[in-house]
């Protein structure tokens, strides 16, 4: 009897020790920023965002392309910034004389095995120079990016 009083006593310590603490090891050996290179990225043809997470679940990115930049910020499922995430962004594609457009955009990024896709719509804000007449006329775009992400 005296046996199963000290394991059952130890058991009950273990146990509420660890549902007590509230901490997820496993949030401590997440890694907290990582680079996604690919098409479409960076708000140009080819680019590279990096992106680092200000909470456990919240997270900035910018971003540079041939020729044009973005930047916005990430809500993700699991507190790493390996998981997929919503992704709010602002892109601006060209610069100058080859400006196409200025755009804010919503999309979904699909994070798995070191790749990374993203789809959303975007709401055009500026339209420059550069963008084809009676093609590109409407106000809400398609945005899509494929690459390849490491963490560190």
């Amino acid at each position: 009897m005296r046996k199963l009083l000290v394991f059952t006593v130890l058991n009950l310590a273990l146990f509420t020790s660890i549902f007590a603490q509230g901490v997820n090891i496993e949030d401590f050996n997440q890694e907290k920023t990582a680079i996604t290179v690919g098409l479409l990225n960076g708000g140009g043809l080819l680019g590279a965002e990096v992106e680092t997470l200000i909470t456990s679940r919240i997270g900035a990115h910018i971003g540079v392309g041939f020729i044009g930049f973005c930047a916005g910020f990430d809500y993700h499922f699991k507190p790493t910034v390996n998981s997929s995430s919503i992704t709010l962004q602002l892109r601006n594609q060209g610069v100058g004389e080859i400006h196409t457009d200025t755009s804010l955009g919503i999309g979904f990024t699909f994070r798995k095995y070191h790749l990374a896709l993203q789809i959303g719509a975007a709401y055009k804000l500026k339209q420059g120079p550069n963008t084809i007449e009676n093609w590109n006329t409407s106000t809400i775009i398609p945005q899509i990016s494929f690459g390849y992400f490491s963490p560190f």
